[in-house]
């Protein structure tokens, strides 16, 4: 089994996990109060969400702001 690092933010009562994708340091698995939403993607310094992700658009930003200071710097398991 292979495990990878997460991190959790409530945001408005929502819960929102945000996993990296094994084999990437671009991309992110979103899940927010449990149901899968999308994976958002670093390229070249900006933040996007990938084709098929849905949320808000204020979940987005929510999310972007988090990753941005510092949410993306995972702790090896």
């Amino acid at each position: 089994m292979f495990l990878t690092p997460e991190r959790i933010i409530i945001v408005r009562g929502s819960v929102i996990v945000i996993g990296t994708v094994k084999d990437s340091d671009s991309v992110f698995r979103i899940t927010v109060d449990g149901v899968f939403r999308g994976y958002i993607q670093i390229l070249d310094g900006e933040y996007q969400m990938m084709a098929g992700c849905v949320m808000s658009i204020y979940k987005f930003n929510t999310i972007v702001e988090a990753m941005k200071m510092g949410i993306n710097q995972w702790n090896k398991l």
